[in-house]
């Protein structure tokens, strides 16, 4: 089944902006085992915030994925 995440409550923008956050933070603590993903779900805000965290992810051998509500995925590169 599909689901679809409301993402226009402006609480539920600070609380993925925040999981994004979190989720990196535990994949940095963690030790390098194979492939590291921070997964959240896309928001212009998640978009905008994992932007500008793509280059020290990067360094840490971590990849950014943000899913819109349609399973669509996107990659974040540092540029």
């Amino acid at each position: 089944s599909d689901v679809i995440i409301n993402t226009r409550h402006t609480g539920q923008v600070s609380r993925l902006r925040k999981g994004l956050c979190e989720t990196v933070g535990q994949l940095m603590a963690s030790p390098l085992r194979g492939r590291q993903v921070a997964v959240v779900p896309y928001t212009e805000a998640t978009f905008r915030l994992a932007n500008r965290m793509a280059s020290r992810c990067a360094k840490a051998g971590i990849e950014l994925a943000l899913v819109k509500s349609r399973g669509e995925v996107i990659d974040v590169r540092a540029t």
